[in-house]
């Protein structure tokens, strides 16, 4: 069973350097919300993050640890993100996201605007 709850910058530190040589790239930011994807024995599994810029939201830093994938957790992970948002009256979200995740954005409605080097921004509609 996993636990989806909000969480701070400070619990996902351990895990940026293993993200990163996945291509996540973090940035300091202030107004970034993280929910967290905890396994039964407290060991967290994956994250997301909401970035709000202004006017703007970025979904940022979505990432499962190697070892829990493929076990739904990123899809809980994303619907729980959106759900989230919904409830902050955010209407939209924009993201550069990896080929890994571009099939979860495209399977919620995320619009395909344009390659970046090895990412896609996408845009999606709450």
């Amino acid at each position: 069973m996993i636990t989806i709850k909000m969480i701070t910058a400070q619990e996902i530190r351990p895990y940026i350097k293993e993200a990163q040589d996945e291509l996540l790239t973090f940035q300091k930011a202030e107004k970034t919300l993280y929910l967290g994807a905890y396994t039964e024995d407290n060991q967290l599994a994956g994250f997301v993050g909401i970035l709000l810029s202004g006017p703007r939201t970025f979904f940022k830093n979505d990432y499962v640890l190697s070892q829990y994938r493929n076990r739904g957790i990123y899809t809980t992970l994303f619907e729980r993100r959106l759900e989230l948002c919904r409830k902050m009256s955010i209407r939209s979200a924009a993201a550069f996201v990896t080929d890994s995740s571009l099939p979860t954005y495209v399977k919620y409605g995320a619009t395909v605007h344009r390659r970046r080097g090895l990412t896609t921004y996408v845009t999606i509609r709450l």
